[in-house]
Order: structure tokens, then sequence, then C-alpha cells
């Protein structure tokens, strides 16, 4: 039976609202000016937000998507180029907003190289129901080999049964798995739909108050601007909120039609193990011809589960850790810019840090997810009757230490986020929130990380996560 598999495209958005608000209180904490490093701050803050204007929902197949994320890839690391030296470079507050803007940029590149690790972990369960699907051939030519030797099928069907029962506990468990995207679905649609509406509603509201300014006396009319704008930032953050709702929705969507291929796929597997009881029943009596040809087909069988297994193992040790690794490398940098932060963006800084250090614990979760499936299913192969038992032994070892590595290290990262998350300076109900994600953090354990992650909020959307005392923006 294998475990349940961190599913990255529901962990991997987790830390977005932690950039966008990093990003947020850096930009209007860096009230002095700073020179060559204020101009660098204004221009990185410019290339990012043309950057982050391309509807994430693009990412799918075809020339348009890949233009996009070509395009997105290019404004962050336009804007790595021109932070450069200036991140942290000195005490005032442009440095300290260099620094946090530099952290969120490679927080950026992270993302780009997270979904490629999605799509590797697609890529790892296709080619492990190919392989399922080879060891059901093996069972299958095995089976009859033993029926067709001693005239005896008990053992050869009990074997078979127990391969049933395998099956049929993935296929419930990617049911039940299904089942919570689904219901994930529904929910996500249907803030989506919440947060149209009362946008919609703010904005509707933000547009008689223009009008009424209009006709109002002087000395009313900049109580009335200030709920106009009061209003027109409600319904910005109401329309953010929904942007962020539909990417959610945009990654589990096609996790979840995977999820129904996938039960296509073992049910035809089921198929096939019908299809061997039957022959099994038909050749009771089959010569030992026979039963000599179906014991050069298993063996050529074996022979491919032992190329197949190699070729798996090769692409998570190999394919998966190279580009996890240069996911790291991007999440490493963000954490140390952040680091670089001066007093001025601490805050900020903290936010952008939590957010890289949450982001590493779920890339380190899912590089011990492939490892793990990979270990469980090579240990299974180690127990069956192959000329080659000892080689998956040893892979299934090797994957299970890679596994408990990873494990630890995501365990390592989520406290380092809580870490982070504890010494952000905000207002109570944001600081309550924060807590809250913190305690989940520190109590993550390696075998319920499949279901940790949620939709914390970290603050009001139409309040900011920083000082009460408001700060000017670039350009005061």
């Amino acid at each position: 039976m294998t475990r349940p598999n961190p599913r990255p495209s529901r962990r991997l958005t987790r830390g977005a609202l932690l950039i966008f608000a990093g990003a947020g209180l850096a930009c209007v904490s860096a009230c002095n000016r700073g020179g060559e490093t204020e101009t660098a701050v204004h221009e990185a803050a410019i290339i990012l937000k043309s950057g982050a204007s391309q509807d994430v929902a693009s990412r799918g197949s075809g020339s348009a998507s890949d233009s996009a994320v070509d395009f997105r890839v290019r404004r962050l690391e336009e804007a790595l180029s021109i932070l450069g030296s200036h991140a942290g470079s000195d005490n005032s507050a442009y440095g300290g907003a260099a620094a946090v803007l530099a952290a969120v940029a490679e927080n950026g590149l992270a993302v780009e190289d997270e979904a490629r690790v999605i799509e590797h972990m697609r890529e790892l369960d296709n080619r492990t129901t190919v392989l399922r699907g080879a060891l059901g051939e093996w069972w299958k030519h095995n089976a009859v080999a033993m029926s067709s030797s001693t005239f005896d099928p008990k053992d050869s069907v009990a074997d078979l049964n127990r391969m049933t029962a395998m099956l049929e506990q993935d296929i419930e468990q990617i049911r039940q798995t299904k089942s919570v995207m689904d219901e994930k679905i529904a929910a996500l649609t249907a803030q989506i739909n919440e947060a149209a509406a009362q946008s919609e509603s703010e904005r509707a509201e933000a547009g008689r108050l223009q009008l009424e300014s209009n006709r109002a006396a002087p000395a009313e009319m900049p109580a009335l601007a200030e709920r106009v704008r009061e209003h027109s930032r409600r319904a910005d953050s109401y329309e953010f909120q929904g942007q962020r709702l539909r990417t959610r929705l945009g990654q589990i969507e096609p996790d979840a039609q995977e999820k129904a291929r996938h039960i296509d796929r073992l049910q035809s597997q089921m198929d096939l193990l019908e299809e061997s009881r039957q022959q099994i029943a038909d050749r009771q009596r089959t010569s030992a011809d026979d039963a000599a040809a179906a014991r050069r087909a298993a063996a050529k069988t074996e022979a491919t589960l032992l190329d197949q297994g190699g070729a798996l193992n090769d692409f998570v040790e190999n394919d998966l850790s190279e580009l996890a690794s240069s996911t790291e490398r991007h999440l490493r940098s963000a954490i140390s810019n952040a680091g670089k932060a001066t007093d001025s963006a601490k805050d900020s800084a903290s936010l952008a840090k939590a957010s890289a250090q949450h982001r590493l614990g779920d890339l380190h979760a899912t590089v011990g997810a492939a490892h793990r499936t990979l270990s469980d299913l090579f240990l299974h192969l180690g127990t069956l009757s192959l000329d080659n038992a000892s080689r998956f032994t040893e892979l299934g070892q090797a994957r299970a230490a890679s596994a408990e590595a990873a494990l630890a290290a995501a365990q390592d990262a989520y406290s380092g986020a809580a870490r982070s998350l504890r010494s952000v300076r905000v207002r109570t109900e944001s600081k309550d929130a924060l807590n809250a994600l913190a305690d989940r953090l520190e109590g993550v354990e390696p075998e319920s990380l499949d279901e940790f992650g949620g939709d914390e909020d970290l603050g009001e959307q139409d309040e900011p996560m920083g000082d009460d005392t408001p700060q000017p923006g670039f350009d005061d």
C-alpha cells in the first residue's frame, strides 16, 4: 500500500500571501531618500509589479503560457540584477527595502521552479503507475508458471488476491484524496464568487460616495473622499483575495483530474489481475512447456521491472533532486537577503523570510514524499520471488534514508518559518493569526505532511500587517 504523498499543488500557494505582504511593507516603509539605492528600489518595484501582473492562471500548456512564464522569470531576474549590492547595503530604509524586494524576487523565481517540481511529481506518478503495470504483468506470468507446473493455483491466487487488495487500497486512498480536492474546489469556487460580490459591492459604494462628494459642501468633501478611498481599498483587497483563490483553484484542479485518470489506470490493472485469475483456472492442466514459457515471460518482465525501477530511481535521485536544489538555492538566497534588511524593514523581512522558509519546508516534504513512494514500492518488490529482489531492497533502503533526511529538513524549515513569524511585530488580530500558523508549523509531523496546509489569513485584507503608524510611500 502506498503512503499518502504531500501534494505540492495544495501547499505551494500558502507562502504567497507572505510574499505580497512583505513586499508591500517594504515599499511603504522606505520613506527617506537613499540616492542610488532609492532609485534601484523604485525600478525593481516597478519591474516586480509588471511581472506579477501576468495572470498566474496562464500556467498551462502552449506557447502563450511558456511566454508568460519566460516574461515573469526575466522580470524577476532583472529586478535582482538592479537590486544587486543595494540589498542591505546600509542602514537606510531604502537599503532594507532593497533587501526585502530581493528576497521577494528570489521567492518568485522559486515559484517558477516549484511549478516544474509539480510537473516532475506528476511524471513520477505516471511512471510509478507504469512500473506497477509491469509488476502486474510479472504477477500474471509468474502465477501462470506456478500453476502450470504444480496444477495447484492456490498460492498464485493468494498472490493475485494480495495484489488486488493493494490496488483496492490504492484506489480507495486516491478516491478519498480526490474527494477532499473536490470539496476544496467547491469551497474555493464559492469563496471566489463571494470575493467578487464583495468587491463589486465596495466598488459600487465608492462610486456612490464619489457622486455624493461632487455635490457636497467643501467642508464635507475631505471626509467623503476618505470614505471613497476606504471602499476602493476594500474592493481592491477583495479582488486580490479572489485572484489568490483562483490561483489555488488553478493548481488543485489539474491534480484532481490526474487523480481521476490514475484511478482509471489502477482499475485497468485490476482488470488485468482478474484476467490472470481466469487464465490460471483455464490452464490448470497446462503442460510443462507452457510453464517454461511463462517463466521465460516472467523473467523478461522482471528485466523490464529492473530497467524501469532503475530509471525511476535515477529520475528521483537526479532529475527531481537537481530541480529541487535549484529551487532551494532561490529560497535560501531569499532567506539570506531577508537577513540583510535593516531595522526599518525588519517586519517585512521577517514575513518574506518566513515565506521562503515555509516554501523550503514544502519543497523538502514534497521531495521526501517522492523518495518515500519509491521506497515503499522497491521494498515491496524486494519481498517477491524475483532474482533481483536484493537489488530492489537496496534501492528501497536508500530511498527510505533520503526520505527521512528530506522530512527532517522539512521540519527544520517549518520551525524556522515559525520563529520568523513570531518575530513580526503586528496588530493584535494579525499577531494571533501569525502565532496560530507558527504553532502549526512547529507541530507538523512527517507522517501528517500530506494533510498539512490551509487557508490561514495573516491579517485583515484591508489592513496593513505592520506598525499602527501609517507609513508614507516612495514618493513622499
